[in-house]
């Protein structure tokens, strides 16, 4: 499903990579103070914090424990929203928004 609006792009890539047994640790929705995480594992809080700025990281756990981040930058397409992610969520997050570009 092709997203329309930044809410629900970014609600689709957590709710997805949590659905394929990726974990959520926090929200740094000040990216000028990165040791300000709000810690919650819940998918629409944290999708309430990233919507609330312009942009946030979102730190995850990946299925074999290791740690990395999605860096949403909201105001573009719905498409281009989680514009920077580290490599061990790949290949799930490819394969929640490669199809949003056919």
């Amino acid at each position: 499903m092709k997203p329309s609006n930044d809410r629900e792009a970014i609600s689709l890539i957590l709710s997805g990579l949590v659905s394929k047994g990726h974990s959520i640790n926090g929200v740094i929705d000040d990216t000028w103070n990165k040791e300000d995480v709000t810690h919650t594992s819940d998918v629409d809080e944290a999708t309430a914090l990233v919507t609330g700025v312009d942009e946030a990281f979102v730190l995850m756990t990946d299925k074999e424990g290791k740690t990395g981040y999605i860096y949403f930058v909201l105001g573009n397409s719905p498409e281009e929203v989680a514009c920077d992610y580290t490599v061990n969520l790949d290949p799930d997050l490819s394969s929640i928004v490669d199809p949003w570009w056919e």
